[in-house]
C-alpha cells in the first residue's frame, strides 16, 4: 500500500511538472502564465484597479460551472486575460463649449467655445493651444516629483461622454493608482450646462508628497498678438495683489508663497479669453514658468498630498461672467491700461463707463448705437467745461493783436514780456489755461473709453450696420476712417485758434495723419472718434452762435 502510494505521488509530481510545458507546446495558455501576463499589463497601465476592469473568474469556479455533472474531472477552460487600460477620449459637451479629455493623464486635449469663432467667423475658438516642442505640460495634469506615472499613465474613467442641456450638471470622475507607491488619486470634474465654470475635486489616498495641479502650456491663450493693449500671459492674485508675471522673471519656475490673504487664483490669458484655477482650500504656493517665447505654464501646489477643491474657469473675459465667478477674477479685464502699464484712475473711470455701455445695449441691442449714445452722454456731461473752453479761446483770439504788439516791443526782455502779457490777461479777465484745462480733464475719460472699446470681448465680432460686421476689427473698406478725417478737418476750420498762420497750416496735416493712423484701428474706436468729432462740431456751432448773440 505504501509502495502504491509512493508510486502515485511520484507519478502525480511528474504529471504536474510536465503539465505546463505540454500545454505550452500545444499552444494552450496556463492560468499561471495568464496571471503573469495580467500583472505585466497592470504594470504597463497603472491606472487599472479592481473596480475599473472585470477580473477573470477563478479557475476553480470556472471549472465547477463548466464541468458536466457526470464527470469527476475536466480540463479547465481558457480564461481571457484582463486587458490593460488603453488611452481613450472622453467628450463633454454643453450648449457653450465642447471639451475633450484624454485618459492618459486625465488631461484636456481640446476646449472649443461654441459661440466664439476664429478670424474666419466659422471655426470655434480652441483654448487648448500647446506650443511646439517637447517641454509641454497638458492642461489639468497632476504633477508629482519622482512619480511621472500620474501625468503619463492611463487613468480609468466612469463614462465616455457627457452631454448637458440648459442648467443640467454632471460629474466626470478619473481614477489612478500609482504602480510604484500604491498611492491613489481621484480627479472629479462637475460640469454645468449653463456656465463656463467647472467644479474640480482632487482626492488622494496614500500620497504624502506635494503635487501641482497645472493649467498646462498656454491653456486659455488663443492668440498672443503683437502690440496688443492689455496683458497676455500668466497672472496671479496672491495676498490681495494682482501679479501680472513678466516672462523674463519666469525663465526658471517662479514660486509665489502666500503670507496672509492666500492665493485667490492663477490664470493664463490673452486679450479676450482666459483659463483660471480658483482654490477653495488654501494651496501651498502658485508656480509659474515661461519655457520660451510665447510658452507659459502655471499651476497650484498642494502640500503633502492634501485633498484639493477648485473652480476651473475656461471661457471668455466677459465682465458679467468673471464677476459672477468671484474672487476679483474680473481684474483680468485690463480697463486701466495706459502707456504700457495699468493706471488706477483710468480703471476707476472705465469700469462704470463699461457698465453703462452694456446697460445702454440692453435697450438698443446694437453696440454700435450704444457707442454713439454713450459718446453723446459724455459730451453732454462736459458741455459746461467745453463752453468755458471755447469762450476762453475766443477771448484769447480777440487780444492776439495786443499780445503780438507786446511780444514785438519786449522781445529782448523776457521778464518784462511775461509781466506785460499776464497784466493783459488780468485786464481782460482771461485765464491762459482756460482753453486747455477742460481738454486735460477729458483726457482720462477718453483713454478709459478707448480701453473699453479696444479690450471688451462684448464688441468682438459684433456687427454695427452695413459693411461693419465686426466692431473689434478694422473697417475693411476704410470708409469710417476717411469720414473721421474729414470731420477732424471741419472741426479745425471752425475752431477758434491762437496760432500764427504757419502753425495753423501745419495743424491741417493732423487730419491726414489721424486718418492713416486710424485705418487699422477697430471700427468701434473709429466710430467713437467720428461721432465725438461730429458732436464737437455741433457744439462749436451752437457755442459760436451763442457767443455772437452775447456780443451783438
Amino acid at each position: 500500500m505504501q509502495r502504491n502510494t509512493l508510486l502515485f505521488l511520484i507519478l502525480s509530481l511528474a504529471i504536474m511538472a510536465a503539465y505546463g510545458p505540454f500545454l505550452k507546446m500545444m499552444g494552450i495558455e496556463t492560468p499561471q502564465s495568464r496571471t503573469a501576463v495580467q500583472q505585466q499589463a497592470e504594470g504597463d497601465a497603472p491606472g487599472a484597479t479592481a473596480a475599473d476592469s472585470a477580473p477573470a473568474p477563478p479557475a476553480q469556479a470556472t471549472l465547477a460551472a463548466s464541468a458536466p455533472a457526470p464527470k469527476a474531472t475536466q480540463t479547465p477552460a481558457a480564461v481571457p486575460a484582463a486587458p490593460a487600460l488603453t488611452e481613450r477620449q472622453v467628450v463633454v459637451e454643453t450648449d457653450l463649449y465642447r471639451a475633450v479629455f484624454s485618459t492618459r493623464g486625465a488631461v484636456a486635449t481640446e476646449w472649443r467655445l461654441k459661440t466664439f469663432f476664429a478670424d474666419d467667423h466659422t471655426t470655434p475658438i480652441n483654448l487648448v493651444n500647446p506650443p511646439a516642442g517637447d517641454a509641454v505640460t497638458r492642461p489639468l495634469a497632476l504633477l508629482v516629483d519622482g512619480a511621472p506615472a500620474f501625468e503619463n499613465g492611463v487613468w480609468s474613467v466612469d463614462r465616455e461622454r457627457v452631454r448637458l442641456k440648459g442648467d443640467d450638471s454632471a460629474t466626470l470622475t478619473f481614477r489612478f493608482v500609482d504602480p510604484a507607491s500604491g498611492a491613489q488619486v481621484t480627479k472629479a470634474m462637475t460640469f454645468h450646462g449653463d456656465g463656463y465654470a467647472v467644479d474640480l475635486a482632487v482626492d488622494t489616498q496614500g500620497l504624502a508628497a506635494d503635487y501641482t495641479l497645472s493649467l498646462g502650456s498656454n491653456f486659455g491663450i488663443h492668440k498672443w498678438g503683437a502690440l496688443t493693449i492689455g496683458f497676455v500671459g500668466v497672472a496671479n492674485l496672491v495676498d490681495g495683489d494682482v501679479q501680472r508675471e513678466d516672462p523674463d522673471d519666469m525663465a526658471q519656475p517662479l514660486l509665489r508663497v502666500p503670507a496672509e490673504e492666500g492665493i485667490a487664483w492663477t490664470v493664463s490669458q490673452d486679450k479676450y479669453f482666459l483659463t483660471g484655477l480658483l482654490p477653495r482650500e488654501a494651496p501651498k504656493a502658485v508656480v509659474s514658468q515661461a519655457r520660451g517665447k510665447e510658452h507659459v505654464v502655471t499651476g497650484l501646489v498642494m502640500a503633502d498630498g492634501a485633498n484639493g477643491r477648485f473652480t476651473l474657469y475656461a471661457g471668455p473675459k466677459e465682465y458679467a461672467l468673471l464677476k459672477a465667478v468671484g474672487s476679483n477674477l474680473r481684474e483680468n479685464i485690463d480697463f486701466g491700461w495706459f502707456m504700457f502699464g495699468t493706471w488706477s484712475l483710468v480703471r476707476v473711470l472705465a469700469e462704470p463707463m463699461f457698465i453703462l455701455l452694456t446697460a445702454i445695449d440692453g435697450y438698443v441691442h446694437n453696440y454700435g448705437l450704444s457707442i454713439i449714445v454713450l459718446t453723446l452722454l459724455i459730451k453732454t456731461v462736459f458741455i459746461p467745461l467745453t463752453h468755458k473752453s471755447y469762450k476762453s479761446m475766443k477771448a484769447m483770439q480777440a487780444i492776439q493783436p495786443q499780445i503780438k504788439t507786446i511780444q514785438k516791443k519786449y522781445k529782448d526782455n523776457k521778464e518784462k514780456l511775461s509781466r506785460e502779457t499776464m497784466a493783459l490777461y488780468k485786464e481782460h479777465k482771461i485765464n491762459p489755461l482756460g482753453g486747455c484745462l477742460p481738454i486735460f480733464v477729458q483726457i482720462p475719460f477718453f483713454i478709459a473709453f478707448f480701453n473699453i472699446l479696444y479690450t471688451a470681448i462684448e464688441l468682438r465680432q459684433t456687427p454695427f450696420m452695413g459693411w461693419i460686421i465686426d466692431l473689434s476689427a478694422k473697417d475693411p473698406y476704410y470708409v469710417l476712417p476717411i469720414i473721421m478725417g474729414v470731420s477732424m478737418f471741419v472741426q479745425q476750420k471752425i475752431q477758434p485758434t491762437t496760432l500764427d498762420p504757419k502753425q495753423a497750416r501745419i495743424m491741417l496735416f493732423l487730419p491726414v495723419i489721424f486718418t492713416f493712423f486710424f485705418m487699422n484701428f477697430p471700427a468701434g474706436l473709429v466710430l467713437y472718434w467720428l461721432f465725438n468729432n461730429l458732436f464737437t462740431i455741433t457744439q462749436q456751432f451752437v457755442t459760436i452762435r451763442f457767443l455772437q448773440k452775447q456780443t451783438a
